[in-house]
């Protein structure tokens, strides 16, 4: 077995040539770790620093868009109520027209009938002359079958005398399957009899009357028994339906 020598060199600055170089090599690549790290923080920094201004720049738009919003929600709510309160007005304003609108209506109604009443009393019908029925009327009151009866008599203005005599009212109807003929005097809650007429131009007369319960009226008769040789009774007959009133109409004062 052969022994084998190497021989070498003794170089020991080698070594430290090497230790150094490595930790030249560390320093540099520390260096450039540092640089980017630092350049790298500085971006982002300034990035970040972009994206706070640009939120801070959303945020006040955004504060000033609520406050806005807030500001034009308070004047709707004031509009809201203001076109309410308007409405309640309106409605009301339109409800104190449609009252005062009947009661004019009510009112040219009733003088309309009272101009009607002074024309037949200032100028009847030829044909009409002398005493008649100017109208008829059948009103019902709060109590079952009871009835108020208003009855208004004229004569022509061209008669200067006065005229007088008797009225005889009758209610003509069914009872119990059978016609019935019902003397309005026996009826009469007063207990007395109709009234005589006696009057130049015109008189009214109104009573109340309590109708039998199963007693069903169809017709009036209405006779005028003038006083006076000579002077034939005056007759008149009306249907019960056309002269059956819904309420109090006008009334007529006599002096």
């Amino acid at each position: 077995m052969q022994h084998r020598i190497v021989i070498t060199r003794h170089r020991p600055w080698m070594r430290a040539a090497a230790v150094a170089g490595a930790a030249a090599l560390l320093a540099i690549a520390g260096f450039m770790l540092f640089a980017y790290a630092r350049t790298s923080t500085v971006r982002e920094f300034k990035q970040t620093r972009s994206e706070l201004e640009q939120l801070r720049d959303e945020r006040r738009t955004l504060a000033r868009e609520l406050r806005t919003a807030k500001s034009e929600n308070a004047e709707l709510r004031q509009q809201v109520v203001y076109a309410e309160r308007s409405q309640q007005i309106d409605g009301q304003a339109c409800e104190s027209v449609k009252e005062s609108l009947a009661g004019l209506q009510a009112e040219a109604a009733d003088l309309r009938e009272q101009i009607a009443f002074y024309r037949g009393v200032m100028s009847p019908d030829v044909g009409k002359a002398g005493v008649r029925v100017l109208e008829m009327r059948m009103t019902p009151q709060a109590q079952a079958n009871l009835w108020r009866y208003d009855l208004v008599l004229i004569q022509s203005m061209r008669q200067e005398k006065r005229v007088a005599g008797q009225t005889r009212i009758a209610v003509l109807g069914s009872q119990g399957g059978q016609q019935k003929r019902l003397d309005l005097s026996s009826l009469l809650n007063s207990g007395e009899n109709l009234p005589a007429f006696a009057f130049k131009y015109f008189q009214e007369f109104s009573g109340v009357f309590t109708l039998p319960k199963d007693f069903r009226p169809i017709r009036v008769m209405v006779s005028l028994l003038v006083d006076g040789e000579g002077s034939p009774p005056v007759e008149e007959e009306f249907d019960w339906s056309k002269i059956q009133a819904q309420r109090a109409e006008h009334e007529i004062h006599v002096e």
